[in-house]
């Protein structure tokens, strides 16, 4: 089975792309369209919505460079679902990018990793012929991080430094039944930012969506370029493709842990 140390390394990677400390900012007015936003319209946590009892967020990354000096072009694929009621999480991790991330720690190929999130109980399924469960001993490093919810808002302020949304308001939009205001990025302006931040990614483009009622991302379509190593954990050098949706908000009243998992192997 996967080595806890590996295991700690996969959920860093998404912790640090998909997560963000959570704090309350209030709502904004949108500019009138092709306008610079005259004052900051800052992005919130989803997770702190008023009434929100679940959400499933997807990310899907096209990565097209290099790792570990061999050429790399592929996808990883995150889908999570959230609930907050019960405090309960599930994150599957999918993509051809998958097998470089695991680095050869597998003793046989695996296309696909559930974690499961249950309070402070974690569970590992590795979907293979025969599906392989594991739970961790001791807390896999970053999982309070990963529990506080998956969001946008790192990935924007590891270049800002900030949770302002730099950018002109295009127009209103409905995104997976949400209704949403889209911003396009400044792309000089953040670029100009995380120069000074000393960050190793520029953003070449790139546009953002926030629901009118609480201002958090319901969809997040970026494209960067440079080396991911210390902003997303990844050996990974090139141009990668973001593109992430917010869906389902309250549908999901459970998760339930599979049969596999019944009698999981400790790690």
């Amino acid at each position: 089975m996967v080595q806890a140390t590996k295991l700690s390394t996969l959920l860093a990677l998404c912790v640090t792309l998909l997560t963000v400390a959570h704090r309350p900012v209030a709502a904004q007015t949108p500019q009138p369209s092709g306008r610079t936003s005259a004052s900051p319209v800052m992005m919130q946590p989803i997770a702190q919505s008023p009434g929100l009892r679940s959400y499933r967020t997807q990310i899907v990354l096209q990565m097209n460079g290099k790792t570990k000096g061999k050429p790399a072009n592929g996808a990883l694929n995150a889908d999570l679902t959230q609930v907050l009621t019960s405090r309960k999480q599930s994150l599957t991790l999918s993509g051809t990018m998958l097998a470089p991330l695991l680095d050869g720690q597998m003793p046989i190929p695996v296309n696909r990793l559930t974690f499961y999130l249950f309070d402070k109980q974690t569970y590992v399924l590795a979907h293979t012929l025969i599906p392989l469960c594991a739970s961790p001993r001791a807390e896999i490093g970053s999982l309070a991080a990963l529990r506080k919810g998956l969001s946008a808002e790192h990935l924007l302020s590891g270049l800002s430094g900030d949770f302002v949304v730099r950018g002109t308001f295009v127009r209103e939009e409905v995104v997976n039944g949400i209704p949403s205001r889209r911003y396009r990025l400044d792309v000089a302006q953040i670029n100009a930012l995380a120069k000074r931040r000393g960050a190793n990614v520029q953003l070449s483009g790139g546009e953002v969506w926030l629901a009118q009622r609480g201002n958090f991302v319901t969809r997040l379509q970026a494209e960067l370029v440079g080396n991911l190593r210390s902003s997303a954990g990844l050996d990974f050098e090139g141009t990668t493709v973001l593109l992430l949706n917010v869906s389902d908000l309250n549908r999901d009243a459970d998760i339930p842990l599979p049969r596999a998992c019944a009698r999981p192997v400790p790690l």
